[in-house]
């Protein structure tokens, strides 16, 4: 019996053997307020109050039996948040507690009571939805929307704007399970399609997911073969003295020619590295490749290799870099290393200390895809870049006049900050000329080369040998 002032009273009635009965009343107060504690603590998460991944597979186990004995229609939504990271590091833990919070209120304002909400990982959420009267797919699907549009919607965590999405992927069932393994696998498929498909979205699992999953876990296990074996190639892409036609320097870039499939397209075959743990290993055989190639180049010509952020976190970069020149016997100043702003998000504070000690070995360090990230010119003032690279996609609207004033403004910056500036994706030689008349002395494209193997790399730019021959 639990009384208004909150205290909770045990009450048990035992037979007398003379006859009657005796009355024991017990006050249970703490020993109830501790088990509560001790169940909270086991089934719900302590940040958010939503329930914790524990209570979550009960949930759905226990969703599981009533679907099996009266057939009603439920679903699974899995919900990762995109962003959430880089907001972590850039404003701490507590900010991200604070973001924590708020997303699971968002969360819990969209649901219905039949319905589960669950924390079930850092930054990673899920949702069972209840069955109603509305057709399961549509009802799961509008929640979905719902929840993306919501968790998008800005934020303010002490005195910051803060803007992240979510990704949601979707399985229902019994059309897509029957198993809490198999629903999760399926929700988790959907999921990984919604990343992929530019984020802040979501998708309902398929068949055809599962088809693409197969594919990937194949080309995974065929990927680590070759590089075990050493087949994967690098090709190199000339970067080009605009005003002379002169090669300054190269990028190395893997390619992977499969037995079978022919030469497979190194976004596909990069983000199954990466996902697999592969990327590692192999930025370092492109890395030691790359060096030693460039002892075969001329001597005014750089070689330059791309990091990924994984490879920060994964080996002691700067010990690589050492090795792969001291096996070489490439000068330092000859090798530049490319990385974009995915290494400062990754783990901003430890990434830059390793940029600092790369750069201390005497090599050049370039900022590639500048102008697409959310932060580039800070990162500009962070560390001492000796490069950027202007992103395609603003070469791509070199006419309008917008752009312009942004490439503008990029020229006079790289100035002052004494910056070299290459062009990226040029094409034509109309944008040639519109980036000679910015002051952009270097280009990288189509236009002068694609990326060749080391055998046909010429040292003078296709224009520049069509001048000649034509003088």
């Amino acid at each position: 019996m639990q009384f208004p002032d909150g205290r909770v009273v045990y009450i048990s009635y035992g037979r007398r053997e003379g006859g009657g009965w005796v009355a024991t009343h017990e006050d249970i107060t703490e020993r109830k307020a501790s088990a509560d504690r001790i169940e909270r603590l086991a089934h719900y998460d302590s940040l958010t109050g939503l329930a914790n991944r524990n209570l979550f597979k009960e949930r759905i186990d226990a969703a599981l039996a009533r679907s099996r004995r009266l057939e009603p229609a439920f679903a699974v939504l899995l919900l990762d948040l995109d962003k959430f990271k880089s907001v972590n590091d850039a404003l701490g833990h507590q900010c991200g507690d604070a973001l924590l919070k708020q997303v699971a209120d968002r969360i819990k304002s969209q649901i219905r009571d039949a319905d589960t909400a669950a924390r079930i990982g850092g930054d990673e959420f899920a949702v069972i939805v209840a069955p109603s009267r509305v057709a399961m797919c549509d009802a799961a699907a509008s929640l979905a929307a719902r929840l993306v549009q919501a968790i998008a919607e800005p934020y303010h965590i002490d005195g910051h704007p803060v803007v992240i999405g979510c990704s949601i992927g979707l399985a229902l069932v019994p059309e897509h399970g029957t198993r809490v393994d198999e629903v999760l696998r399926n929700a988790d498929l959907a999921l990984y399609r919604s990343k992929n498909a530019g984020r802040s979205c979501f998708h309902i699992y398929s068949a055809e997911l599962k088809a693409e999953a197969d594919q990937r876990n194949v080309l995974e296990i065929e990927l680590r073969e070759a590089i075990w074996r050493e087949e994967i190639e690098v090709f190199y892409q000339p970067v080009i003295e605009l005003g002379t036609g002169r090669v300054k320097s190269v990028e190395a870039l893997a390619r992977w020619h499969h037995s079978i499939r022919g030469y497979i397209p190194p976004a596909e075959f990069i983000a199954v590295a990466e996902a697999g743990g592969l990327i590692v290993e192999l930025g370092n055989q492109v890395l030691a490749r790359a060096c030693r190639d460039a002892t075969s180049m001329p001597a005014d010509v750089k070689v330059a290799v791309n990091l990924s952020a994984l490879q920060f976190a994964g080996t002691n970069l700067v010990d690589t870099v050492t090795f792969a020149l001291a096996q070489s016997g490439l000068p330092q100043p000859r090798l530049e290393l490319e990385i974009t702003e995915s290494v400062f998000l990754a783990d901003s504070e430890e990434n830059l200390k390793t940029l600092q000690r790369l750069k201390a070995l005497g090599v050049s360090i370039a900022l590639d895809d500048f102008g697409v990230g959310y932060s580039s010119l800070s990162y500009l003032t962070a560390f001492p870049f000796d490069k950027v690279k202007i992103d395609k996609s603003f070469i791509d609207r070199i006419d309008r006049s917008e752009t312009v004033a942004v490439l503008k403004s990029i020229v006079q910056l790289a100035k002052t900050l004494k910056l070299s500036i290459v062009a990226e994706g040029v094409e034509s030689s109309e944008q040639v000329r519109r980036l000679q008349s910015l002051g952009i002395p270097l280009g990288q494209g189509f236009h002068f080369s694609k990326p060749v193997p080391l055998a046909g790399l010429s040292w003078q730019a296709p224009t520049a040998r069509r001048k000649r021959r034509a003088a």
